[in-house]
C-alpha cells in the first residue's frame, strides 16, 4: 500500500481503505472477521500459498451469515510462491482500481513502474545476490558465548558435542560457528545430547535459553540429567526474555504481560542449587576474559556430574528499546549524553579478520584498504554498532589485534569539553607533522 501511495511508513492507510491484520490464523476469530467485512464495498484476502484454507473458511462463514459483500482472494492474489511486494502490487492495483476510479490510472502506472524497477535491478546483477543466513543481532549477549566456545575449540583442537534447543541460539548451527550438532524440540537439547554423546568420547556441552528453561527444560533436561547422573556442561543463556518469538515475558523477566509482578521468586541459580546441582557458576558474557576463564574451569571439572554456567545479560534488542527513547529524551532536554561506538583503524588493520571469523556481527563489514600495498580488504564497523565491545575482545582473544578502538560520542557536551575538542583538533595535526 505504501508503494502505491495509499499508506505511510508508519502503517497509517488512506481513509478510503481499511486493513485487518490477523494475529491468529487458526482458529479464525469469526466475530472479528465478520465485523470487519460488514459494510465494506468489497474485500480482498491476501493469503500466501495453496490450498486456500482461510479463503474457504471465510467464504463459508459469510455464506452462513447471509453476508453478500463481494469477497476476492486467489482469483487475484498468486497462490504459488512467496508474496513479496512485486507479486502483491499488481493484485492490489487490479483490486483497487475499479473501487477508486479517480486513482485507477495512477495505481496501475505505479504498479507497472515498480515491476520495471525490479526488472532493471535484477538485470544489474549478473549473478544471484549472495545468500544472507540469519544471525544474532548486533550486540546480542549470546554471540560471545559461542565465540568463546569456538576459540576454545581452535586452541585445544577438541571438538565437543553441542546440543541446542529451539531459540535464538539455534543460529549457532550456522556460519561462522557451526556449533549445533543437534536441535530437537523446545526443552530437549540436553536430554537428546545425552543419548547421542553416549556413543562417543566427545564431551557434552548443551545450551538453553531462560525462556525454554522455564518452559520445559527444567524437567526434561535438568531433572532427567540429575536423575541419571549425567556428565555434561549446561550453558544457560539468561537474557531475561523469551526473545525468539518477539520478546515475551517469562518467569525470569519479572513482570507479567499485564505489567503486574509475578507471583513467585524465580531465580535460576537458586533453582539449580535447590534441585541438587552442585556446580553452578554465573558470568557476564560481555566480560570476555572472566567468562572464558569460568567456561574453561567448569569444562575441566573431572567430576562426572551436571555442571551449569549461567550467562547473564539482557537481550540487546530489549535493552535498546528502553535505552534509545531515554537517550533521545535526554538529548532533547539538553542533558549530556554519552554513546559508545567501536571503530577500526584502517591504517593498522592487516585484513586477518579474526574479529569476523568467530563473531559474525552484522555491524562488521569489509571495505577496500586505503593502503595500496595491502591487497586484503580491511574491517569496518557501521553505524548500527551498539558499543558492546565483543568484536574487539574476540579479535584480541583469537589473535592480538591493535586496530580496534572505542569512541565515546558526547551529545550536549559542556563548554570545557568543547574547548578541549577544538584544542586537540588543532594540536594533533601539528604533533603528527612534527
Amino acid at each position: 500500500l505504501a508503494n502505491l501511495g495509499l499508506a505511510d511508513e508508519d502503517g497509517v492507510t488512506d481513509p478510503a481503505i481499511s486493513v485487518l491484520q490477523l494475529n491468529v490464523v487458526y482458529p479464525l476469530c469469526d466475530d472479528q472477521i465478520v465485523d470487519f467485512i460488514q459494510g465494506k464495498r468489497e474485500v480482498l484476502l491476501v493469503e500466501e500459498g495453496q490450498p486456500d484454507l482461510m479463503e474457504q473458511q471465510i467464504r463459508a462463514m459469510l455464506h452462513q451469515r447471509g453476508i453478500t459483500t463481494p469477497f476476492r482472494g486467489h482469483d487475484l492474489v498468486p497462490g504459488v510462491g512467496e508474496l513479496v511486494p512485486g507479486r502483491v502490487l499488481p493484485a492490489l492495483a487490479q483490486f483497487l482500481a475499479p473501487l477508486l476510479p479517480e486513482r485507477a490510472e495512477s495505481l496501475t502506472a505505479t504498479a507497472d513502474a515498480f515491476l520495471e524497477r525490479q526488472k532493471l535491478a535484477a538485470s544489474l546483477f549478473p549473478k544471484p545476490v549472495t545468500p544472507r543466513p540469519p544471525t544474532f543481532c548486533t550486540g546480542c549477549p549470546e554471540r560471545p558465548v559461542f565465540s568463546m566456545m569456538k576459540i576454545n575449540e581452535m586452541l585445544t583442537g577438541q571438538k565437543d558435542w553441542h546440543a541446542t534447543d529451539v531459540g535464538c541460539y539455534g543460529m549457532a548451527g550456522l556460519a561462522p560457528f557451526h556449533m549445533a550438532d543437534s536441535n530437537i524440540g523446545m526443552g530437549g537439547g540436553l536430554a537428546a545430547a545425552t543419548a547421542l554423546s553416549a556413543m562417543s568420547d566427545q564431551k557434552n556441552v548443551s545450551v538453553v535459553g531462560d525462556g525454554t528453561l522455564w518452559h520445559s527444560a527444567l524437567n526434561t533436561c535438568v531433572v532427567n540429567g540429575l536423575y541419571n547422573k549425567q556428565d555434561a556442561t549446561y550453558l544457560v543463556l539468561d537474557n531475561k526474555w523469551t526473545a525468539m518469538t518477539g520478546a515475551h515475558e517469562n518467569p525470569n523477566s519479572g513482570p507479567q504481560l499485564t505489567g503486574e509482578q509475578s507471583g513467585g521468586d524465580f531465580n535460576i541459580e537458586r533453582t539449580f542449587r535447590g534441585l541438587g546441582v552442585k556446580r553452578v557458576e554465573k558470568a557476564n558474557p560481555y566480560n570476555f576474559r572472566d567468562f572464558q576463564k569460568k567456561l574453561k574451569k567448569i569444562q575441566a571439572d573431572p567430576a562426572p556430574q551436571l555442571r551449569v554456567l549461567i550467562s547473564e545479560a539482557e537481550c540487546q534488542l530489549q535493552r535498546q528499546r528502553t535505552v534509545k527513547p531515554m537517550r533521545a529524551k535526554a538529548i532533547v532536554e539538553g542533558k549530556r549524553v554519552e554513546v559508545e561506538r567501536l571503530g577500526v583503524d584502517e591504517e593498522v588493520c592487516v585484513g586477518d579478520h579474526s574479529c569476523m571469523r568467530v563473531n559474525g556481527c552484522p555491524s562488521l563489514t569489509l571495505e577496500e584498504s586505503p593502503n595500496t600495498l595491502k591487497t586484503a580488504p580491511v574491517a569496518a564497523i557501521d553505524t548500527t554498532c551498539v558499543g558492546c565491545g565483543v568484536c574487539g575482545e574476540i579479535a584480541h582473544a583469537a589473535q592480538l589485534c591493535p586496530s580496534f578502538h572505542k569512541v565515546t560520542v558526547v551529545r550536549n557536551a559542556g563548554r570545557f569539553e568543547r574547548f578541549m575538542q577544538k584544542l586537540s583538533q588543532r594540536l594533533l595535526p601539528a604533533l603528527r607533522a612534527a
